[in-house]
């Protein structure tokens, strides 16, 4: 169970790591993001999402607070000669972060290293996932997620992408022990921004769907998020741009 949620927490914080970054035409300034705000259908807030940089406004940490104001930190330590984030920390618990590339700049493998694991079992993961690329196209193709547990790793799970024109349109996703399976399908405006995703997931014969629409501002930052599930309005996601130069 511990690695299960070790893995899910992966999923989840390391989508933050993709901050949406517009620019004018001549290049003079861009925008990166300051603030995620996570709400309920009625308005509360439930999850806030702070974002710091260096003189550079290469990112170098985020804070998640819940609405009970617990604190989750991450510290981004690591970047390679690209920008490309190597290396970051969760703090409470604490799990360490690496992210390997290929000469492609495609992102192959996440490590989680759970601080209470490494010291049983000296420097060993806790998970990791590997991404596979068409050699063609360099588009994702797969995706396998493992972890540990009586001294093997055991394969979690396997994504599989879909595309049409180059654009991502469906991603599959199955258990090891096929209880579990879901898709997503991408739907897109005809400037190319993905406007909405419909998930479909089937965890032991009970059938589940849920949404999101996506809104932009006239730089193209995605700003907006509603969520539903069931075709129920739960929630928004509100996010908080600032304008630097470059």
């Amino acid at each position: 169970m511990r690695s299960m949620i070790i893995i899910f927490i992966t999923f989840i914080l390391f989508s933050f790591l993709y901050i949406p970054v517009s620019s004018t035409e001549n290049n003079e300034y861009q925008f990166v993001m300051t603030k995620g705000i996570e709400y309920t259908s009625d308005g509360i807030i439930d999850i806030n999402t702070d974002f710091f940089y260096d003189s550079k406004w290469i990112l170098k940490e985020s804070v998640l607070y819940n609405g009970e104001n617990r604190q989750i930190k991450l510290v981004y330590t690591k970047y390679d000669k690209n920008n490309n984030l190597v290396e970051y920390y969760q703090e409470e618990p604490y799990i360490t972060y690496k992210l390997y590339y290929d000469d492609n700049q495609n992102l192959v493998k996440i490590e989680a290293y759970d601080q209470e694991f490494i010291i049983e079992n000296q420097q060993t993961p806790t998970s990791y996932e590997i991404f596979e690329y068409n050699k063609d196209s360099g588009l994702l193709e797969k995706e396998y997620d493992y972890y540990f547990q009586n001294n093997e790793y055991k394969l979690l799970s396997e994504t599989f992408y879909e595309y049409n024109d180059k654009m991502l349109i469906k991603k599959t996703t199955v258990s090891r022990d096929g209880e579990y399976k879901s898709y997503c399908l991408y739907t897109y405006d005809e400037k190319g921004r993905q406007i909405r995703v419909d998930s479909y997931s089937t965890d032991q014969d009970k059938n589940t769907t849920r949404y999101e629409v996506y809104e932009y501002d006239e730089y193209d930052n995605l700003i907006k998020t509603k969520r539903y599930y069931e075709n129920r309005f739960i929630g928004y996601r509100i996010n908080e741009y600032k304008k630097v130069t470059k």
